[in-house]
Formats: C-alpha cells, sequence, structure tokens
C-alpha cells in the first residue's frame, strides 16, 4: 500500500469538477465548524438592533420591526466593531424569504451573518447574499438615537439546491408508447428542501424552453429532503396519440412547479434527445417496425424513414435503432444492434439488456460515435449514457470528440448503475477542454467491467464512485490529469473501489499507463485501492508511488518488478504437421480474449497468473479440439494441439461458388444481393439449413467453409474488393472453376 499526502494540484478538468459536485455527499461548509475550530476567546458579546425593512434608510423609520441578537465579535475594545473585525458566525432573527428587502410582516427566520469582509473570509459557495444595513447603538434604547452608527453587513440565505442528477428512459418516443422512466435528484444546498414540489417530464419541441411543453407525467416530492441526501423514482408514462410530428426532447425537471426557493435552478434539468416522430398522412398506414434479436444500422445503405433494421433494409440512425430495441429487450431476450462502419453524429442513451457492437472486432476505428455540439449538449454533455441494471454491452468503436469543438467538461461514456460489458472502445477526448473518458457511479455498475478500452487525448481518463467494476487491460495515454480517480461517496456503496489489479487474479489488472499528466490513481476515498499487476510506464517502486494519491497497493507491479508469464499455444495439421494459420483459440478460466490468426501458427496469450488452462482451438476445415496447458510461476508455457483435417471441408475447391445456391454457373441478382448482406455485417458464420449454409453475425466458423467469395484473405468477413468480384461475376452472368484466378473461378462461360 502506498499512502502519500496530496502536495500538488492534479489537473482536474471540467468534468471531474461536474462529477464531484454531483457525486460526493460533501456537506456544506459550516461556518459552526469555524467556530469550534477556533473558539473565541476575547470576544466581547454585544447586544445589537437590526431593521428588517427599509435597509436603505439611515437610520431606520421608527415603524420597521426591531429584532434582537447577539454577535461575538474580535477586539472587544472596538466599539461598534468595524468592518475588519474577524468574522464570527452568530444568528440573527429577521424577516425572512427570499426577497432583497423582507416584507415587515415576514416570518422570522434564523441566518448567518459574516461580520467582517465576506469576500475575503470564507463566505459558504451555494450561500445567497443579502444586504442590510445594522445600527449599531445604544441596545437599552428601543430606537437608536440620531448618533447611532450604521454599519452594512452580507447577510447569507442559505437556501435547498435541488439538482436532477440523473435521467434515463426505455422505449420508443412515438404516438402511443409507452416509456420506462428512473430519474435521481439530489438536495445539494445547505438547507433542508421542505415538501411540496413535484418531478415532471415533458415531451418538449425545445431543449431548453418548456413554456409549450406536454406533462407526460408529475409525481410528487417525498415530504422533505434534507440537505446532502437525494432520492430515486421509476415511473410510466405513454407519448400520446394526438402530437404533431417533428423534432422533440425529454426534459426531466425537479421542482417542475418551482415551488422550492433555490439559489440555482439551473441544475434543475437533464434533457435527453432529440427525437424524430413523422408525420401522419392520412390514408397511408404507419411505418411499424419488427422485433429483431439483431438490428442493423448503416450511416451509408441505411434509412430511418424505410429501413426496418433488417440486413436488407437497415436503418441510418443509431438512437432510432436502441429506442426500438428498448421496447422489446429483455434479459431473457438481449438485442443486439450491429453498425456497419462509417462516422455517426449521435448522443444517445444505451438501454437495458441491448448490446452495441461496432464493425470490426480487430479495428474499432471503423465505427466512429463523433456528434457534434448541439447532440451532445441534448443528451447531457455525454455521448453515450448507460443506465438501469441489467445486462448491455458496448463494444468494437470508438468515441471521439474531435467534432465537437469548443465543447467543455463533455463525458464520453456515463454508467450509471448499469451492468454493462465495455470492449475494445477508443474513448478519444480530442485534447477537449474538460474531457472526461469515462464515468462510473452506483452499486449496480459494480457488475460492469471495461476491458481493452483505450484512454486517450483526455483531460481526465476514468473516474469511479460508490462502485467496484472491474478495469483490466486497458491503456491509458496522453491524458492531462488523472487516469483513474476514485471519489469518496456516502451512503450504499461508501465501501466500494474498482478492482485495478489482484495478482491472484489474472482477470483483473495489466492496465498500461503512458504519458499521464496527474496521478495514475488519485484515492480521495477511505479505503485502500487495489491495483496489483499494472504496466506503469515506469519500474522504480518509488517513482511510481510519487504517482499515486492515498491508499493505493500496486505491488507487485509488470515491467521490470515482475516477469509476466506468456502461454504460447502452437496449432499444427495433424496430417501434415504444416501450422494452421487461421484457428481460433480461447482460454478459461479467467477474462481472457480469443486470439486468432497466425500465419506461423503459434498464438500468444499474454497476461495469464499460474494455473491449470482449458484451451478450445477451432480452425476451418478442421475439426475442434479442447486441450490442457499449465503455467507454473513466473516462468512461460508452451504447448502444442494438433487438429485433424475434416475431409469433408478440407481439399480443393468446389465446382460450384458457394454464393450460386442452385448451382448452375450463373451468380443471380437474389445471389449477388446475398453476397452483399454479407459485405454489409461485420462476420458472419456457419449455418446449417439456410439457403447457402451461413447466417450473418459471428459463431461458429468450423464446422464449415468459409464462403468461396471470402478468399483475401480467408476471415469470415467480406471486404470491398471480394464484394466487387461478386459483382464481376454479376456482370458476365457465368463462370467456370479455374485454379489460375485469383479465387479459383473465371468470370465468363
Amino acid at each position: 500500500m502506498h499512502q502519500r499526502t496530496r502536495n500538488h494540484t492534479a489537473f482536474p478538468g471540467g468534468a471531474l469538477r461536474f462529477w464531484a459536485a454531483v457525486l460526493l455527499a460533501l456537506p456544506a461548509i459550516a461556518l459552526s465548524s469555524r467556530a469550534q475550530d477556533e473558539p473565541v476567546t476575547d470576544a466581547v458579546a454585544r447586544a445589537f438592533l437590526v431593521y428588517t425593512g427599509a435597509a436603505e434608510a439611515t437610520p431606520a423609520p421608527t415603524s420597521v420591526a426591531a429584532r434582537e441578537f447577539t454577535v461575538s465579535v474580535a477586539s472587544g475594545g472596538s466599539d461598534p466593531a468595524p468592518k475588519s473585525a474577524a468574522a464570527r458566525e452568530f444568528t440573527v432573527s429577521v424577516g425572512a424569504n427570499t426577497a432583497e428587502t423582507p416584507p415587515r410582516d415576514a416570518v422570522a427566520r434564523e441566518f448567518t451573518v459574516l461580520v467582517g469582509d465576506p469576500a475575503v473570509l470564507f463566505p459558504p459557495n451555494d450561500a445567497v447574499a443579502r444586504e442590510f444595513t445594522v445600527l449599531v447603538g445604544d441596545p437599552a434604547v428601543l430606537f437608536p438615537p440620531d448618533d447611532a452608527v450604521a454599519r452594512e453587513f452580507t447577510v447569507y440565505i442559505p437556501q435547498p439546491d435541488l439538482e436532477a442528477t440523473s435521467f434515463s428512459y426505455t422505449g420508443v418516443v412515438d404516438r402511443g408508447m409507452t416509456l420506462d422512466l428512473t430519474w435521481g435528484v439530489r438536495n445539494n444546498g445547505p438547507k433542508d428542501a421542505g415538501s411540496g414540489w413535484d418531478d415532471c417530464v415533458y415531451l418538449s419541441a425545445s431543449a431548453t424552453d418548456l413554456q409549450n411543453a406536454l406533462p407526460l407525467i408529475c409525481e410528487p416530492s417525498p415530504e422533505s429532503l434534507t440537505a446532502g441526501t437525494g432520492y430515486g423514482r421509476t415511473a410510466e408514462a405513454v407519448v400520446p396519440e394526438e402530437i404533431d410530428g417533428g423534432t422533440y426532447y425529454l426534459v426531466f425537471k425537479t421542482d417542475g412547479g418551482e415551488a422550492v426557493g433555490e439559489d440555482n435552478e439551473l441544475n434543475n434539468t437533464v434533457v435527453r434527445g432529440p427525437f424524430s416522430i413523422a408525420n401522419i398522412n392520412e390514408g397511408e398506414p404507419q411505418r411499424v417496425l419488427p422485433e429483431l434479436d439483431v438490428i442493423f444500422v448503416s450511416t451509408e445503405f441505411g434509412s430511418d424513414d424505410t429501413g426496418f433494421g433488417t440486413l436488407d433494409a437497415p436503418l441510418k440512425g443509431l438512437t432510432l435503432a436502441v429506442n426500438h430495441a428498448a421496447t422489446y429487450a429483455s434479459g431473457a431476450r438481449p438485442v443486439e444492434v450491429r453498425v456497419s462502419s462509417g462516422v455517426y453524429d449521435e448522443a444517445f442513451t444505451l438501454p437495458t439488456n441491448v448490446k452495441l457492437f461496432g464493425a470490426n472486432p480487430f479495428d474499432p476505428s471503423e465505427t466512429v460515435l463523433r456528434p457534434p455540439p448541439l447532440a451532445l449538449k441534448d443528451n447531457g454533455n455525454t455521448v453515450v449514457y448507460i443506465g438501469g441494471t441489467a445486462d448491455s454491452a458496448l463494444r468494437d468503436l470508438t468515441i471521439s470528440l474531435e467534432n465537437s469543438k469548443g465543447v467543455t467538461d463533455a463525458t464520453l461514456v456515463m454508467i450509471d448503475g448499469a451492468d454493462v460489458a465495455v470492449d475494445n472502445v477508443v474513448l478519444e477526448g480530442a485534447d477537449a477542454s474538460g474531457s472526461l473518458g469515462m464515468m462510473i457511479a452506483g452499486v449496480g455498475a459494480s457488475d460492469a467491467r471495461i476491458t481493452r478500452t483505450t484512454f486517450r487525448g483526455l483531460d481526465a481518463g476514468a473516474m469511479t464512485s460508490g462502485a467496484a467494476p472491474v478495469l483490466t487491460r486497458n491503456t491509458f495515454e496522453s491524458v492531462a490529469g488523472d487516469a483513474i480517480t476514485v471519489l469518496s461517496a456516502k451512503g450504499a456503496g461508501a465501501d466500494l473501489t474498482p478492482q485495478l489489479g489482484d495478482a491472484a487474479d489474472g482477470g483483473t489488472g495489466y492496465n498500461y499507463f503512458e504519458d499521464v499528466g496527474g496521478y495514475f490513481i488519485n484515492n480521495e476515498s477511505q479505503n485502500e485501492v487495489q491495483a496489483e499487476q499494472n504496466d506503469w510506464g515506469i519500474y522504480e517502486e518509488a517513482a511510481i508511488g510519487e504517482q499515486m494519491f492515498g491508499a493505493v497497493g500496486f505491488v507487485p507491479f509488470l515491467g521490470q518488478a515482475v516477469v509476466v508469464p506468456t502461454l504460447f499455444v502452437t496449432v499444427l495439421n495433424a496430417d501434415t504437421n504444416a501450422p494452421v494459420a487461421s484457428a481460433e483459440v480461447r482460454v478459461s478460466p479467467g477474462f481472457i480474449q480469443p486470439v486468432r490468426g497466425n500465419d506461423n501458427g503459434v498464438y500468444t496469450i499474454t497476461y495469464v497468473t499460474p494455473g491449470v488452462y482449458t484451451l478450445q482451438v477451432n480452425a476451418a476445415g478442421y475439426f475442434p479440439k479442447s486441450s490442457t496447458a499449465s503455467v507454473t510461476g513466473s516462468a512461460s508455457a508452451e504447448t502444442t494441439v494438433m487438429l485433424v483435417p475434416d475431409g469433408t471441408l478440407a481439399g480443393s475447391l468446389p465446382v460450384s461458388q458457394s454464393g450460386d445456391q442452385n448451382a448452375n454457373g450463373v451468380l443471380e441478382l437474389g445471389e449477388l444481393l446475398r453476397i452483399i448482406q454479407f459485405y454489409n455485417v461485420p462476420r458472419f458464420r456457419c449455418a446449417a439449413g439456410t439457403e447457402d449454409g451461413y447466417a450473418v453475425g459471428p459463431g461458429d466458423t468450423y464446422s464449415c467453409r468459409s464462403h468461396t467469395a471470402d478468399y483475401n484473405p480467408t476471415d469470415w468477413r467480406l471486404s470491398l474488393s471480394e464484394t466487387l468480384r461478386a459483382v464481376q461475376m454479376f456482370n458476365l452472368r457465368s463462370y467456370t472453376r479455374c485454379e489460375s484466378a485469383e479465387d479459383g473461378y473465371c468470370p465468363g462461360g
């Protein structure tokens, strides 16, 4: 463990400041604590009169009600106390509400008054400043004589501060659809909030102006909300049938009727959207999207007006796709959203039980989420918000702020109490001011796993609060501030910290850090963070310790301090001893990614811990095989797996192409379109019983030969050049088998 006192200010980033304010249950600074820590021994108690009306009059008119109070001031010989007197807390009973000049009939309340210069002496940041004139004179006289000295003091009136901390929904925002709503509210002010306000969700044509918004639901507040506490709610709402087509937003607002006097009304709302609701043309049926287990999205070939999310009619927008998936996705029926290559200028909420996959598991840069400033703002300054508690996934894509120039304090991924798997994702901040890669909050997020994710060009990398997610095999590079920040939390989850590395668990650790401007780990909680088996980019314990704040256990670490065991699996043809270059090697137990493709037939699994592992080896044209391998101590291990060729799969190419379903030597239009379908998806697989023996999506790639169109290389996905070769065959109407051609087939008769 390394314990260190912070002696410099790490680059926090605006996003860090924002989420710290939202998620830390820190009480407002109380003046009473200053008084308790520094008791006043030389103060003289004096009685004064405060006039609560007509503050500009000196002296106050006799018709104004007087209230008595006592103040302790330093330098008792000074009468009255000068403005430079030390600030001390005392209580004033004055006519009180939020009015600048309290009315004469106002109910008396207690306020805190600072005697001295409040601009210098720690006024609470969340207090409202009100100026009153205090007449200091003979306290025995009900109304001070004419020679009384007038002094101006600033009165800070504590107020509640209701904040909408979260808002999410599942369902499709369209006519007649039911939405499941979830929201959270917190009182960040120094004063308790009484009852009497409503939490409302609106359907609005504007993200900022609710004057003409349609209330979908309003729920009454709890009886009261103590300062520093919060609550969460769920509800259902139905989108009315009788609304015009157009662009809409879902807006949640706590204290929708503004019944609570607050210092800050700007943090009462959270906006989701925009959503497009089509116009209804009389006599034309409305388009109904089908319920699909896999929804396809393509920015190039898709359409939100005519598409259905099927392979041959993909949708264009990610927001529409995930919202539609949310209408029927469940734990028993999760829905995949498959996104083709391209750039998507959207920010959205990823619903419960929806898994979003990019186009290429080997290159996440092929699918890019790059929202413009307006889309980012409309989604709460977050690119992808993941709420709820059930299973979700985000994989194989890049999320970037490159198109959000000028936006500050943006968060790329917000995980709000969600059980989600984030894998093979690049979070690119593009050096945007205040950018935060990922925020993980809430006890429900303790089942989240963040793996093989790159945090790059950010002000702050990852931040956690009240959660224990696993972060393993991630890369933090070019982070201006802290790579990982663990915030202090209260209530449920107060004792939780992220799982960053346990030397006894190969499914944790192995994160890599390079060019980090702040701390590697900034632990602001009271709990120790375990972060063993990580590569810090430096390899001296003392130097690593200088990059830690708080209680962090980082020994043993990778690099010069630890020899990292590696498992080498050689896969050979059992008949010829030739290397098998197209195999897939899966290793269990532990969260270890499959290894695929090696020209020499040697498959390398790094960062394994001592133990016995089960290997599952698959390759097209061979029977699958299971084997075991043992790793002992810190030494690397080697094993060889011999695959037996399947005579029905190996050997020369068939006379007919895989796409020629009726084997007539002609590639027909329907057969060509089927090949184009495989081009539009990330991967395809073996599937007995279909028209050509294949199906879209990952899966079985060893019980059949790959499609004959998949030849350069054979990787179970069709490239543009391979697809154009099929178009060439179609244009020339026929083909023949010939060994000299690039794919084994010559166009023409």
